[in-house]
């Protein structure tokens, strides 16, 4: 199972859609930095699909997963 990344910067910050009006609001600004961390991982994780589609980038895991999930053993031996 694959964790959070402390300090990881999210691609495509929230608080950059907001109207300046709400810029100056400190409880929001606060609340929006809370959702990037949370949605970081996620949206790297979308940025990089196609990377998560060709089996010789994705990683370990996922390939492990899938062999799982169609009952399948993953060939080791091949790149």
């Amino acid at each position: 199972m694959r964790g959070t990344v402390a300090g990881l910067p999210s691609p495509h910050p929230l608080i950059e859609l907001l109207p300046a009006l709400y810029l100056e609001q400190d409880f929001l600004r606060r609340f929006l930095s809370a959702l990037d961390d949370v949605l970081a991982p996620i949206l790297l994780t979308l940025d990089n699909l196609p990377a998560h589609l060709d089996p010789r980038s994705a990683p370990e895991d996922l390939l492990d997963w899938v062999a799982q999930w169609v009952a399948a053993e993953p060939h080791r031996d091949e790149p």
